[in-house]
C-alpha cells in the first residue's frame, strides 16, 4: 500500500490533537491523532483547557526540515486507521518506542511520519485559580532535572547491581524503560513553558514504578526528593510526595492524555 487509505490525493490525513500535546510533547512522548475534534474530546476532556489543533500527517521525507515535527507510527494504523480510528492513532517519538508498544510492527514496519499545524481549533485555557498547585520555587525546571538525574541514577545504579536484569512485569515499567523516560523527562526540562503539572505527574509515575517494581523504596525516593529541594533551599512539596505514597487518595486534576 503506497497511501493511507483515509488521506487526500497527496497522501495528506487530516487530525486533530491537544494543542498540550502538540506543542510540547509530540516526538518525546506518544501521542494521539484523532480524525475528529468530536472524538479526540470524547477521549480526553481536558482538551477543554488545553486546546485542540488540526494537522496534517504525510509520511516524512528522506530529509527533515528544522523546525517541523516528526514522530513514527505503525504502519498498520499509518495506512488503514490513521484518519478513521475514533480511538485515535499512535505517534511515537521513536521506532524503538513504537516496536516495543505494538508487538507486530517488526514484522510490519514503522513509518516515518510528519506532522504540521494546519489550524488552531481552540487556544489553551490559562486560568490562575483553576490551576493545580505546582511546587513554589525560582527554578522549577531546574528542581525538576535535578529530581529526574538522581532518580535515573538509582536506576542506573539498580541496573548494573543486577547486571541489567529483565523484571516480570510489563515492558514499559521496566527499569531500561523507566532510565529512558528519565532522560526524555530531563530534555523537557529544557522546555522554558514546558508545564510543570506534566513534570509532576511524570515524576510522579516514574516514582511509583520504581515502588511497585521494588527498584526503589519510599524512603529512598523521599531522600531524593528531600536532598533536591534542600539543593535550591526549598521546603519538602507535600503534593509532590503524594505521588509516592499508596496511601493518600490526592486528587489531581492531571490533564492532557
Amino acid at each position: 500500500m503506497k497511501e493511507p487509505v483515509w488521506g487526500d490525493t497527496t497522501g495528506r490525513v487530516t487530525g486533530f490533537m491537544c494543542k498540550t500535546d502538540f506543542d510540547l510533547e509530540l516526538g518525546n512522548v506518544p501521542a494521539r491523532v484523532y480524525p475528529c475534534a468530536e472524538s479526540l474530546t470524547k477521549a480526553t476532556p481536558s482538551v477543554e483547557k488545553c486546546g485542540i489543533v488540526r494537522v496534517s500527517v504525510s509520511k516524512a521525507a528522506e530529509h527533515k526540515v528544522a523546525g517541523r515535527k516528526y514522530a513514527f507510527m505503525y504502519s498498520v494504523a499509518f495506512y488503514l486507521e490513521l484518519g478513521g480510528a475514533r480511538q485515535g492513532t499512535v505517534a511515537y517519538s521513536s521506532v524503538e518506542e513504537c516496536e516495543k508498544n505494538e508487538p507486530f510492527s517488526k514484522r510490519n514496519g514503522v513509518v516515518p511520519v510528519e506532522i504540521v499545524l494546519q489550524e488552531i481549533i481552540r487556544e489553551a485555557i490559562v486560568s490562575k485559580t483553576e490551576e493545580p498547585k505546582v511546587i513554589t520555587t525560582t527554578h522549577p525546571h531546574l528542581l525538576a532535572l535535578e529530581i529526574v538525574n538522581r532518580m535515573a541514577d538509582l536506576i542506573r545504579a539498580w541496573i548494573k547491581q543486577f547486571n541489567n536484569q529483565r523484571l516480570d512485569v510489563p515492558p514499559e515499567v521496566q527499569p531500561q524503560s523507566l532510565l529512558m523516560l528519565c532522560e526524555r523527562l530531563a530534555k523537557n526540562t529544557e522546555i522554558a513553558d514546558y508545564p510543570m503539572t506534566k513534570l509532576h505527574r511524570w515524576i510522579g509515575h516514574v516514582g511509583g514504578c520504581l515502588m511497585a517494581t521494588r527498584v526503589a523504596t519510599k524512603e529512598q525516593l523521599k531522600k531524593i526528593m528531600d536532598d533536591s529541594r534542600h539543593l535550591f533551599g526549598e521546603e519538602p512539596d507535600e503534593e509532590l510526595m503524594a505521588h509516592l505514597d499508596p496511601a493518600n487518595p490526592f486528587k489531581i486534576d492531571i490533564g492532557g492524555e
